[in-house]
């Protein structure tokens, strides 16, 4: 047994180490640009530089908010649980991209362990093994699990939600840690509501099986009141100003992909689009089959079997583990929540990640276990799975690391250069990817947030990132104050160029 132990041990180990190398491979590089299933890729450039600018200006002027007409300062409102830990990361390693990804690998890396562990003890080191590699080697998840966005830190919360949510089956006191890793995973981003059901069961079914082996009453209490006082903390800070103006926003850029912002309508949710959704075929193939080309299939015969086993009437101890239904309802309902919007992101599809990892380790062990007496059969459906992942993920990770360019990164040293010295404060909407670096301040820019001409007036911008060949939003509105500016830098990314323009002083 102890043999055993140490062999599970040396392949974690091993594990871990591939998945962080492979995250932490060239931190100077562009992502890739398009993605393999068509996309852009924009989302890898712009969300994450985005998400962090609270935490950069708190590392760098010791303030989360440096002008009160900032209209973009809602994350730390709606993600306290990522902004502070990223603010205090920051403030101690230094403010840059190879940071801001280091600390998305770090973060990333501990849901990963954890997974192992759930996967080793329902499946042992074989499936401990597939899962690790169909997730570590996982093209999509090398690239954004470092690209400093909210949806991979927000996985980390919910596997630790589930894993609690397990150890509470069998341990009543455990569905505390669940009920804190739930609320840190909603104080990530509001999405983390399709964990919400999932905890309930788990809590029900943990009190049934406590109560049956004979827990004391007051244990059911303390975990019941402790979750009822949590909650209601929860929803108490929800309903302040600051998180409800986050919600109302993404309900409408998630739900109605931005339409008539300005009266959002909370019940107005289009049912009949969201059945749509569920089969329409470009959707599926771009949001599922192009981002999982090898998971998916064994997820869903997992699945398949999982579910069929529920709706037979023998006890459920003859057919699955804990495991295998609680990762298929998890499944479920993260696919579930994905089809109240209309958008096709792979940032999106994120929260599918976990479970489907699980689900698809467990097709995989379900197909060995199958035909654990015909040695041949098994080496053939290794052998097709090692295949499949060569001809996708890995061969998508080689040809970036062949073609891969260092774009962002290079113009950041520029921008850096250009503002060194000077009390610099930059506006603009990809200001915040190439300016990262720089120990400049900056305003996101971008449609409903610091364009209109009563902000742009107040906020104190010294420079402009502009975009050459393309009419100026910012000069639009506020064109007085590009009177004497000067062109001080240039910026060049995917056949696009901008010019960093310094503008003239202002008559206070």
């Amino acid at each position: 047994m102890e043999a055993r132990r140490l062999r599970i041990v040396a392949l974690a180990l091993l594990l871990v180490a591939v998945f962080a190398t492979l995250r932490l491979l060239e931190l100077d590089a562009d992502p890739p640009w398009p993605l393999p299933n068509g996309q852009s890729g924009q989302e890898l450039v712009v969300e994450g530089p985005a998400k962090a600018h609270e935490a950069r200006k708190w590392a760098l002027f010791d303030a989360f908010d440096t002008h009160p007409a900032d209209q973009y300062r809602f994350w730390r409102a709606q993600s306290p649980v990522y902004v502070y830990p990223l603010a205090g990361w920051l403030r101690e390693v230094g403010v840059g991209w190879a940071q801001l990804k280091a600390f998305g690998v770090l973060a990333t890396g501990v849901g990963f362990v954890v997974l192992l562990v759930l996967a080793a003890g329902r499946w042992g080191a074989r499936g401990m093994g597939a899962l690790g590699v169909m997730l570590g080697l996982h093209f999509y998840s090398i690239h954004y699990c470092r690209a400093g966005l909210l949806e991979p830190y927000l996985n980390t919360w919910a596997i630790l939600t589930v894993a609690f949510g397990m150890l509470a089956l069998r341990d009543l006191r455990w569905s505390i840690g669940m009920q804190w890793c739930l609320a840190g995973a909603l104080l990530v981003k509001l999405s983390a509501a399709y964990l919400v059901p999932l905890a309930l069961g788990l809590t029900l079914v943990a009190h049934r099986r406590a109560h049956r082996r004979g827990v004391a009453r007051w244990q059911h209490a303390l975990v019941l009141g402790h979750g009822a006082a949590l909650g209601a903390a929860l929803v108490a800070y929800m309903l302040s100003d600051p998180y409800w103006r986050t919600v109302e926003w993404n309900f409408v850029h998630m739900v109605h992909d931005e339409k008539g912002f300005e009266t959002p309508d909370l019940t107005d949710i289009p049912g009949l689009a969201v059945l749509g959704r569920m089969v329409d075929i470009r959707r599926l193939g771009n949001g599922l089959v192009l981002v999982f080309p090898v998971m998916l299939w064994l997820a869903v015969l997992r699945l398949g079997v999982t579910v069929h086993a529920l709706f037979r009437k023998r006890p459920l101890s003859e057919h699955l583990s804990d495991l295998d239904w609680v990762a298929a309802a998890w499944l479920l309902s993260a696919w579930g929540i994905l089809q109240l919007t209309p958008l096709v992101r792979v940032r999106f599809t994120m929260i599918l990640f976990p479970p489907m990892a699980l689900m698809a380790a467990g097709g995989l062990m379900l197909l060995l276990d199958r035909c654990s007496e015909r040695r041949g059969v098994q080496l053939g459906i290794v052998a097709a799975a090692a295949v499949a992942l060569l001809a996708t993920h890995v061969r998508w990770q080689v040809r970036w690391l062949d073609e891969h360019t260092t774009h962002i990164h290079d113009n950041n040293v520029v921008m850096a250069e250009a503002v060194a010295g000077k009390k610099a404060t930059i506006v603009g909407h990809y200001a915040s990817s190439m300016t990262f670096d720089s120990e400049a301040d900056y305003f996101f820019a971008k449609r409903h947030f610091n364009l209109s001409k009563e902000v742009l007036e107040q906020l104190p911008f010294t420079h402009v990132f502009s975009r050459v060949g393309k009419r100026d939003s910012i000069r639009k509105r506020v064109p007085w104050r590009f009177v004497g500016a000067k062109p001080i830098a240039e910026a060049k990314f995917r056949d696009r160029t901008w010019t960093l323009l310094e503008l003239a002083p202002r008559d206070e």
